[in-house]
């Protein structure tokens, strides 16, 4: 947003710099981004005269020229046709960088001819875009007058990034009445005083909404008899000044007034609107419309067109139509000031791919209170360049009138919020220099603030609050040295994430991150009852996630869709439950929140390997990177049970991981079920695990021993037991029985059939015996078998098997 320092002065009174109003207004929220000064760019750029022209004895169309430039004359070559003897010109001396193409001018000789210095056309001065001729300056300029004074009086524009909900910083009036505010000064706005016939507008025209939702208010003025022609050399040096290229009397007056209040307006030629009509109305699918860059336009039901009686005449809040255009034989003049509905404007121009300074400002929402004003304002202009005949009054369609909201604001809740007193008296002036109607209730510490229709962006309390210390002064505001007190402790263990990561990436894993909010229906098959969000945005993100699967497998489809067949993934990520268990150092009031570790695998083992690669991932490469994980951190007594749930149907068969008796994990295939659910045909193994296993239980520190000095002595035993027994239950004996001798244990053989009996199984062990004292003797070993094997047959009802 382009802002003229010079032009900000008609409406506020400004003694400070530009510099320091700039510092000002991004304090307050409004960034300056960049500043334009026209003294900086055309430093070395003066007035001339031309005191001789001559024709250049080496040359045809070249012409050599006396320069004066207030000081002493130079001799320029020239090859502009218009160069003529007493012109006021402008010249650039040498050492000037010329603003369109960043060229040095330097003194160098031009056909045998020395040329010091440059007279400008107004394309190289870039003020316009004739480049044919040099631009002819008026007679009173003063020669050796800089021309940054003479054609722009020194000016500065302002870039500043208006953020989209302070529309009302989109024109001068606008950032005028921000400085106002922000040095405790009164805004000055236009003075309009117009001369109208007796002839009421109503005589001639009349407006018919048919959408009010999409344009609650609609006002036309009527100019009669005028004549068209250019607008005044400072009207069209304003707008070139912040980008805007002069057309016509009219057309700039539209600009002009744009840039000015922040309303867009558009102008049409009323004799060319057929039945002296305007409709407004939604697009029929597929209507074609002819805009003023001379594009045919194909319109949906959903854009608004403003149309006469016959036909569209423009695109509401976007663009008008060539069929209406100003043009030099224009006579009578409809002006249309509007307030479109921001969300029709929005999508009408992303649709036609069409942003102009009418959909930008439309789209953020502009005032509808000062429609009639601004319409106002521009019938005054016109009249007095065009010397038009204004017909009395105006046509002011508005069905749906737009309310002021009004807010309700405690003056005690300033200082709890920003740690500062501010007086109740500046309180009071801030609102009312931001235009906001304060009134008392009945307490006098609470307020009733009437919100102008032009600051959409101040709905609630806190948003007042915004404001005072926005304009009071950030910089008032103290900073204050904190002491954050913690009441828990980080109970994780420093480095903890940092190990069990290096094991995953060590073991071919890639980490994902998954949203904590999910759609109610993946947590009704973890079978925790799950923490519902207040408000959610959308209905994929309705509950906390209760497991770290679910989401995992919305990254296993993903990837699938994506050609991505074999996956190793893991997270390290919180779950949240309600839990009427208060034990845990975790929960509040029935809220749980722990934080799990999720594996899941799928496709093939190893998809680059041509031998290997229809080898698939199955159940036992999952069980094994569970127990090297575990194993890693040196958790030797896991515990590995069959893991039975009604309520959690995420894994079939699922295997659970148990540590001194609790579960703190589980494991297996993902059932069918869920992968329907996912969209997912190949098989995935998924298990997940509390991250307490890993925090409280393994080692901090490594411990180690000496290789035994001794020899063991390995023996295989198999057992005949009733097929309800776990193995657990047969390890727990051996080791027990076995004492300090038992140095290993692993399961190798399970068998079934005839030979053993119905309902029972042989399950074979193997032993490694071994003494850190010395070599075992074979009555020593002995013993020790028989041992076992009495406690087997006693507690087990077990039968070694021969």
């Amino acid at each position: 947003m382009n802002i003229s320092f010079n032009w900000l002065k008609d409406y506020v009174t400004i003694h400070e710099s530009h510099e320091e109003i700039a510092d000002r207004l991004t304090m307050a929220g409004l960034e300056v981004e960049a500043m334009r000064s026209t003294k900086e760019i055309y430093e070395k750029f003066v007035v001339g005269e031309v005191r001789d022209v001559r024709q250049h004895p080496n040359a045809d169309r070249l012409t050599v020229c006396d320069v004066y430039d207030g000081k002493k004359k130079h001799t320029v070559v020239c090859g502009a046709p218009n160069v003529a003897r007493g012109q006021k010109v402008v010249y650039a001396r040498t050492g000037s960088i010329v603003p369109a193409n960043g060229m040095e001018v330097r003194e160098v000789e031009i056909r045998g001819q020395s040329s010091a210095g440059m007279i400008c056309s107004e394309y190289e001065l870039e003020v316009g875009g004739d480049h044919e001729g040099i631009l002819v300056l008026q007679d009173d300029a003063k020669t050796g007058s800089t021309f940054s004074k003479y054609y722009w009086e020194n000016d500065v524009v302002f870039e500043i990034g208006i953020t989209p909900n302070r529309p009302d910083c989109l024109s001068h009036i606008g950032v005028a009445r921000e400085i106002a505010a922000l040095y405790k000064r009164s805004l000055k706005k236009p003075k309009i005083n117009i001369k109208e016939s007796g002839q009421s507008v109503k005589s001639v025209l009349k407006i018919d909404i048919k959408d009010p939702g999409h344009c609650p208010r609609y006002v036309g003025r009527f100019i009669d008899s005028v004549s068209i022609g250019a607008s005044p050399v400072w009207m069209q040096r304003r707008l070139k000044m912040i980008g805007i290229r002069p057309i016509n009397a009219v057309v700039d007056v539209t600009n002009y007034v744009m840039m000015e209040y922040g309303q867009p307006l558009h102008a049409f030629d009323f004799n060319l609107i057929e039945g002296k009509k305007i409709v407004v109305r939604l697009a029929k699918d597929d209507e074609k419309f002819v805009t003023l860059d001379e594009k045919e336009r194909s319109l949906t039901k959903k854009n608004l067109l403003i149309c006469d009686a016959k036909r569209p005449v423009a695109v509401a809040g976007v663009m008008g139509g060539l069929n209406s255009e100003i043009n030099n034989d224009t006579t009578s003049v409809l002006i249309e000031s509007a307030y479109f509905s921001p969300f029709s404007v929005r999508h009408t121009s992303k649709q036609l791919g069409m942003v102009t300074e009418s959909s930008y400002r439309f789209e953020r929402g502009v005032d509808p209170s000062r429609t009639a004003e601004a319409a106002d304002r521009a019938v005054q202009l016109i009249q007095q360049f065009t010397g038009g005949t204004v017909y009395r009054g105006r046509v002011d369609a508005y069905p749906k009138k737009i309310k002021p909201l009004t807010v309700s604001f405690r003056i005690k809740q300033v200082e709890r919020v920003l740690g500062i007193s501010i007086p109740v008296p500046t309180v009071k002036g801030i609102f009312n220099r931001l235009g906001l109607d304060v009134k008392e209730s009945g307490k006098r510490s609470e307020w009733r603030c009437g919100i102008p229709t032009f600051r959409p962006d101040i709905e609630r309390e806190i948003d007042l609050i915004e404001e005072i210390v926005r304009v009071y002064g950030y910089d008032k505001v103290p900073a204050q040295e904190t002491a954050a007190i913690r009441f828990t402790s980080d109970d994780i263990r420093p480095g903890l994430h940092d190990r069990i990561r290096e094991w995953f990436v060590g073991a071919g894993f890639q980490e994902v991150v998954c949203n904590s909010m999910v759609p109610g229906t993946w947590n009704s098959f973890a079978g925790k009852p799950a923490v519902r969000v207040n408000n959610p945005q959308n209905q994929d993100m309705t509950d906390l996630r209760t497991s770290l699967i679910p989401g995992m497998l919305q990254v296993v489809k993903h990837n699938l869709n994506r050609g991505n067949e074999s996956l190793r993934l893991y997270e390290i990520g919180h779950i949240f439950s309600l839990d009427s268990f208060s034990g845990s150092k975790n929960y509040i009031n029935n809220y749980h929140e722990g934080e799990s570790i999720g594996l899941v695998l799928t496709g093939s083992r190893n998809p680059y390997d041509w031998s290997l690669k229809d080898a698939k991932f199955d159940f036992y490469d999952l069980k094994g990177e569970v127990e090297s994980l575990t194993s890693k951190f040196n958790l030797d007594k896991i515990e590995y049970n069959i893991y039975y749930s009604t309520s959690n149907t995420l894994i079939d068969e699922a295997i659970g991981i148990e540590y001194q008796g609790v579960l703190r994990g589980y494991f297996g295939k993902v059932s069918n079920k869920v992968l329907k659910l996912f969209d997912i045909e190949s098989s995935v193994y998924a298990a997940e695990l509390d991250i307490e296993l890993f925090n409280e239980f393994a080692p901090i520190e490594k411990k180690y021993r000496e290789v035994p000095k001794y020899p063991p002595v390995h023996r295989d035993l198999a057992f005949i037991l009733d097929e309800s027994v776990p193995f657990r239950d047969l390890e727990n004996i051996i080791r027990k029985n076995g004492g300090p001798l038992i140095h290993n244990l692993s399961f190798f053989d399970i068998y079934r059939g005839e030979k053993i009996g119905t309902g029972k199984k042989s399950v074979a062990v193997a032993l490694e015996l071994l003494s850190i004292e010395k070599t075992l003797t074979q009555p020593e070993i002995e013993e020790t078998v028989s041992q076992i094997v009495r406690a087997v047959e006693h507690n087990l009802n077990g039968v070694l098997r021969s």
